[in-house]
């Protein structure tokens, strides 16, 4: 074998230090995140992360979220077949913009009669949406459903009140919908129209 040349003995030595030092920062212990932070953290200060206030809470979430929420909105309501000039209302809470999902509201829902057009809102995803105006085995019942079990439902009944012009009206017509809605929701629609007070 040729002795190696004096940058090739140079190199050498470098590449091996290299593979010492990475080796011993392989075995040393990994930096706590938390001694990285300048300063109290934001619960040390008082700050929350989370708020208090369930509805502060829900419009708070869906406000930071209202690009994804929307599209899950309007995607869904094309999928069970809401027409396409009934999908979205004005959102007066956000600058007049049309929008299927309004996250300052906290209905589950609304329609605008004069068009039929409908959304859902923040209340999708309240507890207790159905306590007031449901006996409490439906309203725990609406509680306990999936999210998106309780979207078919609003869009149901939203569609149905557009249609028929009253809500007495859409809880007796939306569990036989002709929407293509899961038929979990049409279980919680019925259940909804077979207690209503």
């Amino acid at each position: 074998m040729e002795p190696l040349h004096p940058i090739g003995r140079l190199f050498s030595r470098i590449v091996s230090a290299a593979k010492g030092l990475s080796g011993k920062l392989a075995r040393e212990k990994p930096v706590d995140p938390r001694q990285a932070m300048i300063g109290l953290s934001p619960s040390a200060r008082g700050l929350k992360p989370i708020p208090e206030d369930i509805d502060e809470h829900l419009v708070d979430f869906c406000t930071r979220y209202w690009e994804p929420l929307e599209e899950i909105a309007k995607k869904r309501m094309r999928e069970v077949g809401v027409p396409e000039e009934r999908i979205g209302m004005l959102d007066v809470d956000n600058d007049y913009r049309l929008a299927v999902f309004h996250p300052k509201q906290l209905d589950g829902g609304g329609v605008h009669p004069p068009t039929g057009r409908i959304n859902l809102d923040a209340g999708l995803f309240k507890p207790g949406l159905l306590a007031e105006a449901m006996p409490a085995d439906v309203s725990s019942l609406h509680d306990a459903g999936r999210a998106s079990v309780k979207q078919d439902a609003i869009i149901a009944h939203e569609f149905e009140e557009g249609i028929r012009g009253s809500h007495e009206a859409a809880l007796e017509h939306a569990p036989e919908t002709g929407l293509s809605i899961k038929e979990e929701a049409r279980r919680l629609l019925r259940a909804q129209r077979d207690r209503s007070l």
